[in-house]
């Protein structure tokens, strides 16, 4: 499942349509739409502070539950400092270059087996030219 799956059905979840949360973390309507492969740094971290129940891990790994822990979220949510936010923030964005790092060496190979096929198509065209004309 994608990161843009995982999103669609928080939503579905909390009842919020698209443009409704594109609004809230301050991006076109058309944002999920158009979503290719994860959410940038500063995209999730609007989510992360407008949606505090959304278990980011979840968003971008499909690792644990989709929602935090709720009994622990309320008695904790008030003794939240910025020091923990930005901390949170750090390890998720850890996360998403990852992410982007595996995405972009998966590239490279897809690319590198595209060629390898591609040459051996050519090789296997060019045998059967050559044994026709012998």
């Amino acid at each position: 499942m994608t990161v843009k799956e995982r999103l669609i059905i928080y939503l579905d979840y909390k009842n919020e349509t698209k443009s409704a949360f594109g609004r809230k973390i301050g991006v076109s309507s058309a944002y999920i739409t158009s979503m290719r492969k994860s959410i940038d740094s500063d995209k999730l971290k609007s989510i992360a502070l407008e949606y505090p129940d959304l278990n980011i891990e979840w968003l971008m790994t499909g690792e644990g539950e989709m929602l935090k822990d709720c009994s622990n979220f309320e008695k904790n949510e008030q003794n939240l400092t910025v020091s923990d936010m930005y901390r949170e923030i750090c390890r998720l964005n850890k996360i998403v270059e990852k992410q982007q790092d595996t995405i972009t060496e998966q590239m490279g190979l897809i690319s590198e087996q595209s060629k390898t096929i591609n040459r051996l198509v050519f090789q296997r065209q060019d045998g059967a030219v050559t044994n026709r004309t012998a």
